[in-house]
């Protein structure tokens, strides 16, 4: 069991450096086609990563902030971002439900 816990810190910790480093890049540049971002956020890290970026940009050099009405506009497109989570999520938890009955990794 803790095996699971090393492996799941050093898996978020790992995915974190690489979004910082490689993925950055094209969620940064205006040139990036919306395909390829698309594309980096099945990802699940990586669309949580872009929904962090698109706060800071909203907020960055003392900004407003976002309102609910600029969530779909496309210098931030947010909402792409909670459809993939949700849309990740929900898959997840079935396979995890039936782990769990079938007993493969946590025994009751």
């Amino acid at each position: 069991m803790i095996f699971f816990i090393v492996v799941g810190y050093v898996y978020v910790f790992l995915i974190g450096l690489l979004a910082v480093q490689l993925i950055q890049p094209y969620f940064a540049s205006s040139e990036t086609p919306e395909s390829t971002q698309l594309g980096i956020m099945v990802i699940p890290p990586f669309a949580f990563y872009r929904g962090l970026y698109a706060l800071t940009r909203a907020v960055s050099f003392n900004g407003p902030g976002m309102s609910i009405a600029e969530m779909t506009d496309t210098f931030y497109r947010l909402d792409l971002v909670f459809y993939f989570l949700v849309g990740e999520v929900r898959p997840n938890y079935h396979i995890r439900y039936d782990l769990t009955r079938m007993n493969w990794l946590v025994r009751v």
